[in-house]
């Protein structure tokens, strides 16, 4: 059987091991079973984005009038005085 070795800060590993024993499991067995979905799936099974595609797809939303509030919207007023 193989070993992994990972490297966590003491909190993640002490909150992860909290709330898996809650749970019946423990870091090993989450591990496991991650990666066999991933094998299984061919894929991760949850999502990965970065800040910059959450913009983009917000900004979209915004130019097709989808999802957009009040507090989403900031006036810019033009300063032609500004350009010049």
């Amino acid at each position: 059987m193989a070993q992994v070795n990972i490297r966590l800060d003491d909190a993640t590993k002490r909150n992860a091991e909290v709330t898996l024993a809650a749970l019946g499991l423990t870091i090993p067995v989450i591990v496991n079973m991650l990666l066999k979905q991933v094998i299984r799936t061919g894929t991760v099974p949850f999502e990965i984005t970065t800040g910059e595609s959450e913009l983009l797809r917000r900004i979209a939303d915004m130019e097709a009038g989808r999802n957009v509030h009040y507090h989403d919207i900031i006036e810019v007023e033009d300063d032609e005085e500004a350009v010049e």
